[in-house]
């Protein structure tokens, strides 16, 4: 009979021993970063349709979707690369990395949004962003990272409880006017970022089929859209539907990558420059936005029509591409 903790352990094993690169992931972290760049940049134009924009409150669009699905990308790597790193170099090393990595994140998150508030003076969500989110999310899983998947999902799903409770009875005002749920909602974000890992274990755990993993994907959607009823849809109060069904929607978008990988004639070789180096190209992004929409520029934009902000867009989009071919052709492989 085979020993438990080696069939626990046996999807970290395997990704270890065959030091190799899932090209479906490479496509689901290019996909998302490529979206996550195009909402950015047309955000603020007054003629962008509504449905490509944040919900102002309870609703979902596809925008709503990205920064859970940048999360659910971490999730997939996130226990293979602890215990590589922990085989490696050993624990102390293993969890030194891991953060520092998240504070840097969360650094380098209040860089920017700190300049983002020096720019817009009329900022009224203060500096917190969607890294400091990553980051804090990050250092909350790095606790829970070495237990079984499944009471991992037992601990995803219990924060995800007592956040919803917590903000319903107490805190949902200072959430509604903090960017992506402040502080607070570090524990909706963290609950998404454990639950992604349990997702990528079962996703990749040889003894499960993938038409299982698409069931419980599935179930997820179910369910969040089943107690959308009492807890309504909400990227602004990071809510437990909005979390669950992003959660499946990123889950089944993984599955189609996957199967997207096995027909030969279609390589979607774009999205892996993209997704060699997600981060860089998200910091690089912030940069280059920062650059376009400065307080003079931001004013002709406001008034652009959606076209023309397209044709921009298409321009942006270029630099970063001809970027991150650069960085994949080269093999630099820039992370924190």
């Amino acid at each position: 009979m085979e020993n438990k903790t080696d069939l626990q352990n046996s999807y970290v094993q395997n990704v270890i021993a065959r030091n190799e690169r899932r090209v479906e992931i490479d496509y689901f972290r290019g996909f998302t970063i490529i979206l996550m760049v195009f909402v950015n940049f047309i955000a603020s134009g007054r003629s962008t349709p509504i449905w490509l924009k944040h919900a102002e409150d309870i609703g979902l669009t596809i925008t709503d979707l990205i920064a859970p699905a940048f999360i659910f990308a971490i999730g997939l790597t996130y226990r293979s690369s602890f215990d590589r790193r922990l085989k490696e170099k050993g624990i102390n090393y293993t969890y030194n990395h891991f953060i520092s990595r998240f504070l840097a994140i969360i650094g380098i998150g209040s860089f920017f949004t700190a300049g983002a508030a020096i720019m817009a003076q009329n900022e009224s969500q203060g500096c917190w962003g969607v890294l400091q989110a990553i980051g804090a999310a990050g250092l909350i899983t790095l606790i829970f990272i070495k237990m079984n998947k499944f009471f991992r999902l037992f601990i995803g799903i219990s924060l995800l409880v007592f956040y919803q409770i917590i903000m319903d009875k107490f805190f949902l005002k200072i959430i509604l006017e903090s960017a992506h749920g402040g502080l607070i909602a570090s524990i909706s974000w963290a609950s998404l970022l454990i639950i992604s890992t349990f997702f990528a274990e079962l996703f990749y755990y040889d003894k499960i089929k993938k038409f299982y993993y698409l069931i419980v994907c599935i179930l997820f959607l179910i369910f969040g859209i089943g107690i959308s009823r009492y807890f309504p849809i909400s990227k602004h109060r990071v809510s437990i539907s909005y979390i669950l069904i992003s959660l499946a929607i990123s889950g089944i978008c993984l599955f189609i990558f996957f199967l997207i990988t096995k027909i030969k004639f279609l390589k979607l070789n774009f999205l892996i420059w993209w997704g060699h180096n997600p981060l860089f190209l998200y910091l690089m992004h912030m940069i280059l936005l920062g650059v376009t929409f400065i307080p003079q520029n931001q004013r002709i934009f406001l008034t652009a029509p959606f076209e023309v902000i397209l044709l921009e867009f298409s321009f942006f989009f270029l630099i970063l591409s001809i970027s991150a071919y650069l960085l994949f052709r080269k093999k630099i492989y820039i992370k924190i």
